[in-house]
């Protein structure tokens, strides 16, 4: 069975609190293949490229940088133009910052684990709870940790799972890489969102929507390598064609999820860009690369703006 198309692009955004865990877009209805320059172009993991783009004015700039929020370790993509934004950049900013163990474990708590007197298993069918066991018992996570979970953070953890046991490391991830990075350097940090408004996004869904979310997550293992590897490459070799046909993909049958992970944050992501170009300076802007790809993207919500955004050839 093939990655469900519910949870592809999920994969592609899964926002990093869970992963630690533009061009026309692809036309509706058709669920396109991978770009023919992915498939016959070799990925180059000592040179990496993926996109990057620029809006300024006389006294702003800020670089848009799409990101992956779990990498293999020999990646290698800090370099060229992304280091040079980086460099010149007074300060980053990402979609959260991540929060410190107290009030993580408070906002999970609250939002993200079911009450003391429901479990999980109590949600599914008998079919569907011999699934979520054998799924558990296969990524090492022990049933129990799950059962006290909501339908979609148990989806979201065993996503971030999966990916792990393909090699594809949070701690190697664009947003915690750059963020050490501005520590390192001085650079102030902050966040186009909150913790607690990224579990948001999330537990806003029905619980059957979670569900779905879950199961799809449980079948999705035997063809997620595959996956994965054309998301990594689509990223790296920064092919926005591609990466919009992964949302497009998943999207087309679910466009109330689009609207809610998607479209909604992308225009008030626009508008914080909006009202940063009213102060000079120069920022990088570090974002999942979901969402600078496909109809809507934040190239897109800022164009009616009245910004034009471009993108840095190398």
């Amino acid at each position: 069975m093939r990655m469900p198309r519910f949870l592809r692009p999920l994969v592609a955004i899964l926002p990093p609190l869970l992963a630690g865990c533009a061009t026309a877009p692809a036309e509706p209805g058709v669920a396109p293949a991978p770009s023919v320059a992915a498939e016959a172009a070799t990925l180059d993991r000592q040179n990496a490229t993926p996109a990057l783009w620029k809006l300024s004015d006389e006294d702003t700039t800020i670089y848009l940088f799409g990101t992956m929020h779990a990498i293999k370790p020999d990646l290698q993509w800090f370099a060229g133009p992304v280091a040079d934004a980086f460099a010149n950049s007074d300060e980053l900013m990402i979609e959260i910052v991540q929060p410190d163990e107290t009030e993580a474990a408070q906002v999970v708590g609250a939002s993200a684990m079911l009450p003391e007197d429901q479990t999980l298993s109590a949600m599914l069918d008998p079919e569907q709870r011999e699934k979520l066991s054998a799924a558990a018992e296969g990524i090492g996570v022990p049933m129990a940790a799950i059962d006290r979970m909501k339908p979609w953070f148990a989806a979201t953890m065993m996503t971030v799972g999966y990916g792990q046991k393909l090699g594809y490391s949070p701690a190697s991830g664009a947003e915690q890489v750059l963020t050490r990075a501005a520590e390192e350097n001085g650079k102030p940090v902050s966040g186009l969102e909150t913790f607690r408004q990224q579990i948001g996004f999330f537990e806003s869904m029905s619980p059957d929507a979670q569900i779905a979310f879950l199961m799809a997550t449980i079948d999705a293992p035997d063809t997620m390598a595959a996956e994965m590897k054309r998301m990594e490459r689509a990223w790296a070799m920064g092919d926005i064609v591609d990466t919009a046909a992964l949302l497009n993909e998943g999207f087309e049958d679910d466009p109330q999820v689009k609207t809610l992970l998607l479209d909604r944050r992308n225009a008030d992501w626009a508008r914080q860009i909006d009202a940063r170009m009213d102060r000079p300076g120069t920022v990088l802007i570090a974002v999942g690369a979901g969402h600078l790809a496909g109809e809507n993207s934040v190239q897109d919500a800022l164009a009616k703006r009245g910004f034009t955004v471009e993108r840095i050839a190398y």
